[in-house]
């Protein structure tokens, strides 16, 4: 069995990476966002899930592999308007949306890991 401060590493460090991901979605959306009447500005996206499930590919889930899964900004290269813009503001609004939720999932997730390492401390 892991010692506890080990797997709270652990756990810190996947908490601290899927943030970090989260942030880089985020610029990247608002990147988006503020391009979306800049004409031939192709919208970008992060590439992390797919990039985590072919590195993992079907494995036990190793929180060092999951670090170690580095996210690339990618251009969509879909046609879009007839500008060549292919920012669709309905679609980036709804993925601001949803990683903002992501986002406040994991940061409650973090708070709550620090809740119970200080309710640990105290009690000794």
């Amino acid at each position: 069995m892991p010692a506890p401060v080990h797997a709270f590493e652990r756990s810190f460090g996947v908490l601290e990476h899927a943030l970090q991901v989260s942030l880089l979605r985020h610029r990247t959306i608002e990147s988006n966002l503020a391009h979306a009447d800049t004409p031939g500005y192709k919208r970008l996206e992060v590439n992390f899930e797919s990039l985590l499930e072919d590195r993992l590919a079907g494995g036990p889930v190793d929180p060092r592999v999951f670090r170690s899964v580095q996210p690339a900004v990618v251009a969509d290269t879909s046609p879009g308007k007839a500008d060549g813009n292919n920012v669709e503001l309905d679609r980036e609004s709804s993925e601001l949306e949803k990683n903002r939720l992501q986002y406040e999932v994991l940061s409650e997730i973090a708070s709550q890991r620090f809740s119970g390492l200080k309710q640990v401390i105290q009690s000794k």
